[in-house]
C-alpha cells in the first residue's frame, strides 16, 4: 500500500473509533478505575476525570491519526495533569498515577488494533502499524510526563510544608515527649509499640 492509502486506512479506522466514542470511552475509564483502590474510585472527582480523561484521549487522538500529525492533546494534557494533582493530594503513589498511564496506552494499543483488522482483514499491515504505535507512544508518554510532574509537584509542596512540623513532632516523639496522638495524626504512624527503628 502507498503512504495515502494508509492515510486513507488511518482514516478509516479513527472514524469507527469516533463512532463508538461514548461505548469506548466508558470501557476506558473502567479500565483505568480498576487501577485505584475502591475507596478512590467512590470519589466524584476522580471518577469525572477518569472519563474526561478517556474521552479526551479518544476523540484527540483519533482526530490526528491520519495524517499522524501531533496530536492537538491540549485538553488530554488538561485532563491528565488535573489527575496527576487529584491523586497527589489523596496520597496515591506515582508509580500507581504512571500505571493509570500505561494502562490507557495499553487498552488504546488493542481497541485500535481491531479496528484495524476489522477494516482491513486481508492487509498485513506492520509497515504501517509501526509508525502509528510509535506515533502513540509518544502521545502517551508526554502524558504520563506530565501528569508525573505534577504529582512531584504536589508532593514537594507538601513535604516542604510539613517538614518543620513533622521534624519538631518526631524530635519530640524521639524525646519521649508524650505527644503520641498529635504524632500519630501527623505521621499516620502509629507510635506505642514495637518499631523497625528500634
Amino acid at each position: 500500500m502507498a503512504e495515502d492509502e494508509w492515510a486513507e486506512l488511518r482514516g478509516v479506522v479513527a472514524a469507527r473509533v469516533l463512532g463508538r466514542s461514548p461505548e469506548l470511552t466508558k470501557d476506558l475509564a473502567e479500565h483505568l478505575t480498576a487501577v485505584l483502590d475502591d475507596d478512590l474510585t467512590r470519589d466524584p472527582e476522580i471518577q469525572r476525570l477518569l472519563m474526561q480523561l478517556a474521552h479526551n484521549t479518544i476523540v484527540e487522538s483519533m482526530g490526528a491519526m491520519p495524517d499522524l500529525s501531533p496530536p492537538p492533546q491540549a485538553r488530554t494534557l488538561a485532563a491528565a495533569i488535573a489527575l496527576g494533582r487529584l491523586l497527589a493530594t489523596h496520597g496515591v503513589p506515582a508509580c500507581t498515577t504512571d500505571q493509570v498511564f500505561h494502562v490507557a496506552q495499553a487498552w488504546w494499543q488493542d481497541a485500535v488494533l481491531r479496528e484495524f483488522g476489522r477494516a482491513q482483514p486481508t492487509a498485513s499491515p506492520m509497515g504501517m502499524l509501526a509508525p502509528v504505535m510509535n506515533w502513540q507512544l509518544r502521545g502517551f508518554l508526554g502524558m504520563a510526563d506530565a501528569a508525573g510532574q505534577e504529582h512531584a509537584a504536589v508532593m514537594d509542596t507538601w513535604r516542604q510544608q510539613s517538614s518543620s512540623s513533622l521534624s519538631s513532632r518526631v524530635s519530640f516523639v524521639l524525646a519521649d515527649v508524650e505527644v503520641a496522638s498529635e504524632a500519630e495524626d501527623v505521621l499516620h504512624y502509629a507510635m506505642s509499640g514495637r518499631h523497625l527503628g528500634l
